[in-house]
């Protein structure tokens, strides 16, 4: 991923999520920005480069959140802003209950293919939370404790033994395949990344830009 203004052909590949933008990081050498020393230091500056590249070459206005990155703001003000049903509420309240809910639904064995899938995640925060060996055994026997964890709204007080829990790629998938939603993930230095239902199913799609657990929306067309 380069920070430069893009090509109008490296525009197209945020069409095809299959495409790479760049492949290699910039060096200082031609005197353009080096991407891997910036994230490094500050991850989040890293977020709004990426935001701000995809803006341009999308022309599509960033939405802001709280706290900046903020996973379940970023969710909750792009289904609002696609017009998906939530009813009334708290947006971000509503979606962590249906996805509690879709996990509560699950047989045995597709709790297990989750939590499989959730642990494979390379920066998921699921790994984390299902303790020092990071086995499949160990996190079932914290599933319940985790999905609790998953109830409490992000400006919320936490009770006494739950942790705060982030938003990860299996989480959207299964919020887009219950929404109806189909979803495009933007990332920095990686390929896109296409969740949701198949084909023509999708009844509402949004775009979403994603780096080491940091989210930003995006929203409209810009003037």
């Amino acid at each position: 991923w380069c920070a430069r203004a893009p090509t109008r052909s490296e525009r197209r590949c945020w069409a095809h999520p299959s495409q790479h933008i760049c492949h290699q990081p910039c060096g200082a050498a031609d005197g353009r920005m080096d991407i891997r020393n910036i994230d490094a230091a500050d991850p989040l500056l890293s977020l709004d480069l990426l935001q701000e590249w995809i803006s341009a070459a999308l022309r599509r206005n960033i939405g802001k959140v709280d706290p900046p990155g903020c996973p379940w703001g970023t969710l909750a003000m792009a289904f609002c802003n696609a017009g998906v049903s939530l009813g009334e509420g708290d947006t971000e309240r509503t979606l962590r209950q249906h996805l509690v809910d879709s996990y509560v639904q699950q047989s045995s064995a597709a709790v297990e293919a989750i939590i499989r899938a959730k642990m494979a995640l390379h920066d998921g925060h699921f790994a984390q939370l299902a303790g020092s060996g990071r086995d499949a055994e160990g996190a079932q026997a914290r599933w319940s404790w985790y999905l609790y964890c998953l109830t409490f709204p992000t400006h919320e007080a936490i009770e006494e033994g739950a942790v705060r829990v982030t938003l990860d790629m299996v989480d959207l998938q299964v919020l887009a395949l219950r929404f109806k939603v189909a979803v495009t993930v933007s990332q920095l230095m990686e390929s896109a990344i296409c969740l949701g239902p198949s084909g023509s199913t999708a009844q509402h799609a949004i775009h979403v830009v994603h780096h080491r657990g940091l989210w930003a929306p995006l929203l409209g067309a810009r003037p």
